[in-house]
């Protein structure tokens, strides 16, 4: 059974918003990041033990925040002469030979280029969600150490 006209389309929609999901939640993730060791980088710790917690806290912000920045960073593989992926569609000459590819394509062929997109971006979108759980698992990790360090120097 052949997909029906515009599913690729749908695909590419459904993946676009998931990559919007994870952008949005990388850019979260590095925000406390930031914030927290820009407080922890302000203050001295004076017992021994709460500086352990506060560099431990440090270290595993500026890896959740490295992460993030994995996951936030652009990707942009080219297939090479796309109809859709806009590094393709820019790489003609000029608009009239894009315009004469396009028109010259029919509906199966702007399916196959739909698939390849999506797998595409399908790729793309595993090593977001990947390095958005490993700048989260890290975060996590700094949160009982920040507080451990402010319980331990108070």
């Amino acid at each position: 059974m052949k997909p029906p006209p515009g599913f690729g389309k749908g695909v590419t929609d459904y993946l676009n918003h998931y990559v919007s999901v994870a952008d949005t939640k990388a850019a979260g993730v590095l925000t406390v990041d930031l914030a927290l060791a820009g407080y922890l980088l302000t203050q001295n710790p004076a017992v021994s033990w709460s500086l352990w917690f506060h560099w431990i806290a440090l270290l595993l912000l500026l890896a959740s925040g490295g992460t993030a920045l994995v996951a936030l960073y652009p990707r942009t593989p080219r297939i090479g002469s796309s109809l859709i992926f806009w590094e393709d569609v820019c790489s003609r000459a000029t608009l009239e030979v894009y315009l004469k590819d396009l028109s010259q394509a029919d509906e199966a062929e702007v399916e196959r280029q739909y698939g390849a997109q999506n797998h595409i971006v399908s790729g793309i979108l595993k090593r977001k969600y990947k390095a958005v759980r490993w700048a989260m698992s890290a975060l996590m990790g700094a949160l009982p150490a920040t507080v451990l360090k402010l319980i331990i120097g108070a």
